[in-house]
């Protein structure tokens, strides 16, 4: 799925749906063949430089810019043979697991320094003098 008005070309794939799903109508979904794309490597794909220039192209000069389906059909990327496309996907949701997870941890750590920040200026907390 793309994002395609407002804040266009933010990019999530989705490996299973419970059931059936309603698209809303700011997003575009995008289905490639199996046979041909790795959807896995086209999200990665839709995050780099390429088609970060063409959301770029779209949103100057406009009030609020939109993504049409002709704009991807625009875009250009490398394609691999299909084993090496869901080979390099793999590297990178690895990267990103990995980011994400870092991410969490400062979260907590922020979470935990912002609530004993508040202990210790408020007096209910008193350290003990070394």
């Amino acid at each position: 799925m793309i994002s395609k008005d407002g804040t266009i070309g933010r990019v999530a794939y989705i490996d299973v749906l419970p059931g059936p799903a309603t698209l809303n109508g700011t997003m575009m979904l995008v289905h490639p063949s199996e046979k041909v794309l790795n959807y896995r490597f086209l999200a990665h794909s839709l995050e780099g430089d390429a088609f970060q220039k063409l959301i770029a192209e779209r949103t100057s000069g406009s009030s609020v810019p939109h993504l049409f389906q002709r704009d991807l059909d625009k875009l250009r990327i490398l394609l691999p043979p299909l084993a090496e496309q869901k080979r390099i996907a793999e590297v990178l949701d690895s990267v990103n697991e990995s980011i994400y997870a870092a991410k969490r941890e400062r979260d907590k750590l922020v979470q935990l320094r912002a609530g004993l920040a508040a202990d210790l200026l408020s007096g209910r907390v008193r350290t003990v003098a070394a």
